[in-house]
């Protein structure tokens, strides 16, 4: 269940990024509401991949381990990697 942020992150980023340029390729040109779509799924797909490069890179921030840290920790195999993951 660690990867599930970061993945549904970049699930979303990737569904509005789609939805940005397979459905408003050009509407944005136009005004009204297709513009204002489009910067949705523009900022939408722009926060989301942000949140994803964070939360999956492995870091240590003030004890606080990232979603990628504890993944890769947990596939090393360690013991205590497998007790915080099963908590």
């Amino acid at each position: 269940m660690m990867v599930g942020g970061p993945i549904f992150s970049l699930t979303l980023a990737v569904i509005c990024g789609w939805g940005m340029v397979g459905h408003f390729d050009g509407a944005a040109k136009g005004g009204g509401i297709a513009t204002v779509l489009y910067n949705l799924y523009a900022f939408m797909a722009l926060l989301t991949g942000f949140i994803f490069a964070v939360t999956a890179a492995p870091f240590t921030a003030g004890g606080f381990k990232s979603d990628g840290k504890r993944a890769w920790e947990l596939l090393r195999g360690d013991g205590k990697s497998e007790q915080e993951g099963a908590m």
